[in-house]
This record gives C-alpha cells, sequence and structure tokens, in this order.
C-alpha cells in the first residue's frame, strides 16, 4: 500500500466566521509549531482583511456557508498535513505547543495526542486529566460509551486515520458533539490516545445565547446532544466505527439557524 502522500507534517482547519480573529491564530502558529512545516486552513463563508494571513502560502480559505462541522469536514478533504489538529475561530495556540505535540506524536505513531485547552477564563479544573474523559460532561455521558474514554475537543491526530474513519460527522451541527463522536469511534477501532501534559489552546467563551453565539448554543442543545445520547445509549452504538468520508455532501451547503 502507497503511504498517504502529504506535503506538510501539520494542518490546522479553522472553521469559522470571526475573522477579525484570525490573524492571531496565524501569529500563534508561527509560535507554536516553528519546528515543522505547517498549512492553516480557514474555512467560512468570509474570508479574512489580514494582509499579512493572506500573504502567507501556507494559509487558504474555503468558502463555505455551511455547519462549523461541516465546514471542518471540508477542510479534512483539502488538508496535506500528515497530522491534523484544528482551531477554534476565538483561540489560539499557546507558544511550543504544536512543536511539542508533533514531536509526541512521532514518537508514537499510529496514536492521537489528546490536547488540554483552556475555555473562557483560565480554571484549573481543565488542567486535570479526568476533565477530558467524554462521561465526565453531562452532555456526554451515555450507557455505552466506557469511562475511559477519552473526549478530543484539540488534539494532534495522523490524517489516515481521520480520513480511515470518515472524519467528523456532519450529522452534527456544530463541533464538540462531532469531536466527542469520533473519539469514540477511533478508540472502538483501537487507536490509543497519548495525552499531551501541558495546556495546548485558549479560547473565549459565550454563555448562553450572548453576543453572537446563539445558533451554535441552539444546535447543541436541540440537534446534538439529543441526538449524539441516542446513538451512545444504543447498544448498537459498539458496532459505529466508520462513516462515510462524503457525508459533507448530504449537508445543507448554507446553514439555516445563523444564515437563514
Amino acid at each position: 500500500m502507497t503511504p498517504l502522500e502529504h506535503k506538510y507534517n501539520l494542518t490546522v482547519i479553522c472553521p469559522g466566521i470571526r475573522t477579525h480573529n484570525w490573524e492571531r491564530l496565524y501569529q500563534s502558529m508561527i509560535e507554536s509549531c516553528g519546528d515543522y512545516t505547517w498549512e492553516l486552513i480557514f474555512v467560512g463563508p468570509k474570508n479574512t482583511d489580514s494582509s499579512t494571513v493572506l500573504a502567507d502560502e501556507r494559509v487558504s480559505f474555503i468558502e463555505d456557508w455551511g455547519t462549523p462541522i461541516r465546514c471542518q469536514q471540508i477542510g479534512l478533504i483539502h488538508a496535506q498535513g500528515e497530522y491534523i489538529n484544528w482551531a477554534a475561530d476565538d483561540g489560539y495556540f499557546l507558544p511550543n505547543i504544536l512543536n511539542t505535540g508533533l514531536n509526541i506524536a512521532y514518537e508514537n505513531p499510529g496514536h492521537i495526542v489528546m490536547q488540554k485547552y483552556y475555555e473562557g477564563a483560565v480554571n484549573s479544573v481543565m488542567e486535570n486529566e479526568d476533565y477530558y474523559k467524554i462521561n465526565y460532561h453531562d452532555a456526554t455521558r451515555s450507557n455505552f460509551v466506557p469511562d475511559s474514554y477519552f473526549g478530543l475537543n484539540v488534539g494532534c491526530v495522523p490524517r489516515k486515520i481521520l480520513l480511515e474513519l470518515g472524519g467528523w460527522d456532519c450529522l452534527f451541527e456544530v463541533c464538540p458533539m462531532a469531536y466527542a463522536d469520533f473519539a469514540c469511534r477511533a478508540q472502538r477501532a483501537g487507536v490509543k490516545f497519548v495525552i499531551q501534559d501541558e495546556m495546548a489552546f485558549k479560547c473565549g467563551h459565550m454563555p448562553g445565547r450572548s453576543g453572537d453565539h446563539a445558533p451554535i448554543h441552539d444546535a447543541q442543545l436541540i440537534n446534538d446532544e439529543p441526538m449524539f445520547k441516542h446513538i451512545y445509549n444504543d447498544p448498537e452504538s459498539k458496532n459505529r466505527v466508520t462513516i462515510p468520508l462524503n457525508n459533507w455532501q448530504k449537508i445543507a451547503p448554507r446553514w439555516a439557524r445563523r444564515f437563514g
């Protein structure tokens, strides 16, 4: 079998609409991943106006008006990195952390490097390993998810594994449940997780429907959390490992909750 070709060590995918934050994310890539080759793919309805970001040949933009997770799946299909990571559009990677994550990844081939993150104010709870277990959280706690399973809101994943398992399920609208679902499928497939001790990513937090967060909040509560519970409270979920990679094509090209 011919090894999967790659142009970069790492691809970071960022689905999003908050283009004013993208230069900060881009600069954090430079500070965090300087020892390795990388590309940064933004996917959303509008590109950034930053001439600094646009001038870098390692940065690309794909226009799509779909849900955040559809955008992320489209980014995966275009990715050319040996490893894949992703970013929220209001966050940034901490210095040198992607170098460390890739060092761990190359020392543990075929594993997923799970990375820790801060959301909103710095909270020591998020530094603890147990916080990253799927069943730690009410939203994802389910009867047929083992307590040992980790989630994967941030991580360094071999592109080969993502492609083989079908990437993310775009029936979820926003990212957290789709990430947990991929993590479950990967662990059911026997993929091992390695935990990176250092905090890797810092992003914002908008409570409830505040700011421009209402579509994300509603999508998670109305669609994503009930769907995740429905899947993983069914004993047949043990057979859920691989999904079609082209599943994004069955999703509306315009996300109604945000764009009407």
